[in-house]
């Protein structure tokens, strides 16, 4: 490794030693490896992190799911219980717990325990204005996945800090390829920039 790396690219070998030196805005957090710094920003980083980890739960069946406490009631359009009928075991594959609750409603008992946060009501209602939106369009097919991308925005708020922990799992993640360096929509979870790079941004070298 000759140290001349070019700006923001990563370096996985170096993660194995890396060290959180600080944070910026609220909004990105500062690692240090023997030949990098990483900014990473917190916010695309927890929703991947959310993402990949209730996405293999799923898929290996093992959503741990969290009751409620109390219930949540969902009113809803005869077109909207339709949809959720149709679609009631998707939901209970991606970890919610949904039953009809007479008339037009359903009562949500439980929700995945990875998203113990999300707003239960914010997140239905906004499946539903995708399927809503949808309509006449041919028939929408729910998937797990659709759940899970939207469940996971909603889990995470702008300025919400990654743990320790979390910080440990995304880095040991990205070091075993486990998980994209880019979040959903393509922008990158962590940038870099070599010591090399500094070093002759300052002068410090030629």
């Amino acid at each position: 490794m000759n140290g001349k790396k070019e700006d923001n690219t990563i370096d996985v070998y170096s993660l194995r030693k890396w060290n959180v030196i600080g944070s910026a805005f609220s909004s990105f957090v500062l690692i240090e490896t023997d030949t990098q710094l990483y900014i990473v920003d917190q916010h695309a980083a927890h929703e991947r992190l959310l993402f990949e980890k209730l996405k293999t739960s799923i898929q290996n069946q093992k959503v741990v799911s969290q009751l409620m406490l109390p219930p949540y009631v969902l009113e809803v359009t005869n077109d909207e219980f339709i949809y959720i009928t149709e679609n009631i075991n998707i939901f209970h594959s991606a970890g919610f717990e949904v039953e009809p609750f007479g008339g037009k409603s359903f009562l949500i008992r439980g929700r995945p325990l990875a998203l113990k946060e999300v707003n239960i009501g914010e997140l239905f209602r906004e499946l539903l204005d995708l399927y809503n939106n949808r309509k006449g369009q041919g028939k929408y097919i729910l998937r797990e996945d659709d759940i899970v991308k939207l469940a996971c925005k909603k889990a995470v708020k702008a300025n919400d800090k990654l743990s320790p922990n979390e910080l440990k799992q995304l880095m040991r993640d990205i070091e075993d390829k486990k998980i994209p360096l880019t979040c959903r929509h393509g922008r990158p979870i962590l940038i870099s920039i070599s010591k090399y790079e500094l070093e002759k941004r300052f002068k410090r070298i030629q």
